[in-house]
């Protein structure tokens, strides 16, 4: 049976080069990295190694980097940290955040009535509008904006840039959810404030991530205990995963052009493809302004998307799913819901990684044929 992963948003096998690392260290790095022995030094040694490799590749100081367990941990600590230590009164976010942000920020506002969340509007294609982002910050002050770069189901690619620099324009922070983008994207940090990643994204171990911090925001810790990370964030750090995902991001950076090309051609072949065989399965989000490695579309069919995925799964697929259309489940997906997608369909989920073929394409294609047509 075909073993084909089309799931890469959700996760992404761990590059063989970055287990090597992890393993290495686990053997020769055990000590404690705050113990001030030799074994010790030597494993906060590969701490700060990899924190210096991956600030080279994010374009900030080593200092503004802090090592924590996964992209969800950055969000909260980034969120909760600033409506306590900021004084932040306003939040700005957008509907269709991943809920590690939109939850937050719904438990924050519950937690302190004198704080306000605003969400701005989206349209079909799940894209806002920054006049209306501009407007609000006009309109209010100490404020943070959270907006993801890439929405994580749909694709879109928000212009970090044009945020950024209305944020820094009405001294309002901003705060992006880059887990989808470390390691596919170059970045410009100047007007970003913080920004949240994982390893697990990018070809890294999971339960290892990061927050980026701009120099001069001053927090206090969410996890409380040691003074690790510069007090940020307390408990023993995961030495072989912080080295294994210096080294992923490193093998995604170093060979950037050629892996973002061959990826981009596997999605444009799918896309077209669908477009020519299968034109009755359509596109959710904006196509022409998406993650080159994401691919949402709509299927019209009328069983439930777990029984599709489940499905697509014994011909050896792997993809997701997520739908507020006739899917039978109890709750549909926040992102559908908001874009206003429902009716006769599932939606479905494809993402794609530097191991996809488009032999693996054709097959999965002639799946879908198979399913829509039993």
């Amino acid at each position: 049976m075909q073993n084909i992963y089309f799931d890469n948003a959700a996760t992404t096998p761990i590059h063989p080069e970055v287990i090597e690392v992890i393993s290495t260290v686990m053997a020769n790095n055990f000590g404690n990295p705050s113990s001030i022995h030799s074994s010790g030094r030597k494993a906060k040694g590969v701490i700060e190694e990899s924190r210096v490799t991956m600030a080279k590749y994010m374009g900030c100081s080593p200092s503004e980097l802090y090592f924590t367990s996964c992209g969800t941990e950055s969000n909260n600590i980034a969120l909760r940290k600033a409506a306590d230590c900021l004084g932040i009164k306003h939040f700005i976010s957008t509907p269709i955040e991943h809920h590690s942000v939109l939850s937050t920020l719904k438990d924050i506002v519950k937690q302190n009535p004198d704080i306000e969340l605003h969400l701005l509007e989206v349209d079909e294609k799940g894209n806002y509008a920054l006049e209306q982002l501009e407007q609000l910050l006009q309109k209010h002050s100490n404020v943070m904006v959270s907006i993801m770069h890439v929405n994580n189901e749909l694709g879109n690619l928000s212009d970090l840039n044009s945020i950024g620099a209305l944020c820094s324009s009405n001294d309002a922070l901003f705060h992006t959810d880059a887990v989808q983008t470390v390691g596919y994207f170059n970045f410009d940090l100047s007007n970003i404030d913080m920004l949240s990643a994982s390893a697990h994204k990018f070809g890294g171990p999971k339960g290892i991530g990061i927050l980026y911090m701009k120099k001069g925001t001053q927090l206090d810790a969410l996890i409380t205990g040691g003074g690790q990370e510069r007090g940020l964030r307390a408990g023993t750090e995961n030495v072989p995963y912080i080295a294994g995902m210096a080294k992923a991001m490193a093998l995604c950076y170093d060979h950037l052009i050629e892996k973002s090309a061959h990826i981009k051609s596997i999605k444009s072949y799918f896309q077209d493809s669908i477009r020519t065989k299968l034109p009755q399965i359509k596109f959710n989000g904006d196509v022409e302004n998406s993650h080159y490695t994401v691919l949402s579309v709509r299927v019209p069919v009328k069983e439930g998307a777990d029984m599709f995925l489940f499905n697509l799964d014994l011909k050896g697929i792997s993809a997701s799913g997520g739908s507020a259309c006739n899917s039978g489940a109890s709750k549909g997906s926040h992102v559908m819901e908001a874009i206003g997608n429902s009716g006769d369909c599932v939606n479905l989920r494809f993402s794609f990684g530097i191991n996809n073929t488009r032999d693996e394409v054709d097959y999965c294609l002639q799946s879908l044929k198979e399913l829509m047509d039993s």
